[in-house]
């Protein structure tokens, strides 16, 4: 890899890190706001079950060919877990 790719590879994932870092201080802050869904809650919680749900089948394709071993299946159930963490409330709210 070439040195503007490698830096734009880096800059990409450090921005990555901190949204992540932040959507988890927000996540864990406002976790009676998140649970309860209403409002601008709803959105965030919608748009992260979604977001960890892509992330969760493309963790299941993208691997699919790959070496087995233990972190692809911790990461599966970790993305899994995240989407529903995000999701339930969503669908407890729809009901």
């Amino acid at each position: 890899m070439g040195f503007p790719n490698s830096h734009i590879f880096m800059t990409i994932h450090i921005g990555l890190i901190l949204a992540l870092f932040f959507i988890a201080t927000i996540s864990l802050i406002f976790a009676p706001e998140l649970g309860r869904s209403a409002g601008l809650s709803m959105a965030f919680n919608t748009g992260l079950a979604l977001l960890w749900l892509w992330r969760t089948v493309w963790q299941l394709w993208y691997f699919r060919g790959g070496p087995q071993n233990a972190r692809i299946y911790v990461l599966t159930a970790g993305f899994i877990l995240l989407t529903a963490s995000y999701a339930i409330p969503v669908l407890l709210k729809l009901v």
